[in-house]
């Protein structure tokens, strides 16, 4: 009997002791790599903790990579990795086991420190891909192929100038165009038939601009115009001599035109990544273009039989028909953006004047260079 019950006290013992785990040796199934500059790598880890807290999966490394130096090695096949290289753009590569790696950058300015926002972005960044790694890593290629088929219908990141941002411009082109018969502007006495030809030599395009919104910006342009002056020569029919009138009259026409306008913009995205942009304006303003007219020589006999210039006729020096003071129209062109803060622009724009009228069409190319404006967006994966 007594041996009976040892046994029943036994095998209830066994039934109700519980086991006691093994101390868990799973090694961290994302590894952190931060690359760049200790004091770079010491504010963005810093952001990033903040963000993510303290996680027993996740393991930090960091070190110090020059520029244009070799990735860190890829890592074993059970382990999954997040590298933030804290070079000019901030480049954020997340490597999972059987899968090429995913990439997103972000901007900063210049190759100075990413401020606050910058570093903000990229912990946000880094922990929605943490979210996505956590649990088991045999998931990893399931969501690295979720994250390729995002950035598939995901435009890249914009690299181009942004709300807020102020630009200068310079630039130059040329210009053809109309205006009706009238006095020259100069040499008052003398009307012309309406002229059809270029206007100037060419003309200089300084502005200042704002971007109000990602897609609308407003300008300040001025025109500065240069007019090629040329002299009337005439034939003495008696002696053959090339004589230059010039010298019979006292001061000169103008020799440039000046004028300035106010222009509101608006852009349009002409590829994925912003690069590339449609521009179109309303350009309103005040000045005036001129229109050269070429000087002519004429003369006249003598009663005494010479012959001398006939100056109620002649144009002794290139002269101009004005249009303006009140000008009006509009540009349609492009804007390709080199990189975030420097861009080419390519234009044609109409004008139109009153209460001199005429018409001028013009071929533009200026370049620019941008400051300040909100940062990139960058391509954020869901969890």
């Amino acid at each position: 009997m007594s041996s009976s019950l040892a046994a029943l006290l036994v095998l209830l013992t066994a039934v109700t002791e519980q086991p006691v785990a093994a101390p868990s040796t799973r090694e961290p199934i994302v590894e952190i790599t931060i690359t760049g500059p200790e004091s770079l790598r010491e504010k963005m880890e810093e952001a990033i903790r903040t963000l993510v807290g303290d996680d027993p999966n996740v393991r930090w490394t960091s070190r110090e990579v020059a520029p244009g130096g070799d990735r860190p090695a890829v890592m074993a096949e059970h382990r999954q990795r997040i590298w933030v290289d804290l070079a000019h753009p901030i480049a954020i590569h997340i490597d999972s086991p059987g899968c090429t790696s995913n990439a997103r950058t972000v901007e900063h300015p210049g190759s100075g420190d990413a401020s606050l926002v910058e570093r903000e972005t990229v912990a946000q960044i880094v922990k929605t891909a943490l979210e996505s790694m956590r649990g088991d890593a045999t998931s990893a290629p399931a969501v690295c192929n979720s994250n390729r088929e995002k950035e598939k219908s995901t435009p890249a990141t914009v690299v181009r100038r942004r709300t807020r941002a102020v630009w200068v411009g310079i630039g130059g082109g040329v210009g053809w165009g109309y205006v009706p018969a009238g006095r020259l502007e100069w040499e008052h006495r003398i009307a012309v038939t309406s002229q059809a030809e270029m206007v100037g030599l060419f003309h200089l395009l300084p502005e200042v601009g704002f971007m109000w919104t990602d897609d609308f910006a407003i300008a300040v342009q001025a025109r500065l115009e240069f007019i090629r002056q040329r002299d009337a020569i005439y034939y003495d029919p008696s002696t053959g001599e090339a004589v230059n009138i010039s010298g019979y009259v006292s001061g000169s026409p103008h020799s440039t035109a000046h004028a300035g306008f106010l222009r509101a913009i608006w852009y349009h995205d002409l590829s994925g990544a912003g690069k590339l942009r449609l521009s179109i304006s309303g350009d309103v303003g005040g000045g005036v273009v001129r229109f050269p007219v070429g000087p002519v020589a004429t003369f006249i006999n003598t009663p005494s039989g010479e012959s001398g210039p006939d100056l109620s006729r002649c144009i002794v020096r290139t002269d101009t028909r004005p249009m303006g003071t009140f000008l009006f129209g509009g540009s349609i062109g492009g804007l390709w953006h080199l990189t975030r803060h420097f861009a080419v622009a390519v234009d044609s724009r109409v004008l139109s004047g009153l209460p001199d009228r005429g018409v001028v069409v013009e071929a533009q190319l200026s370049a620019q260079v941008g400051f300040g404006g909100a940062a990139a967006p960058v391509t954020v994966p869901d969890p």
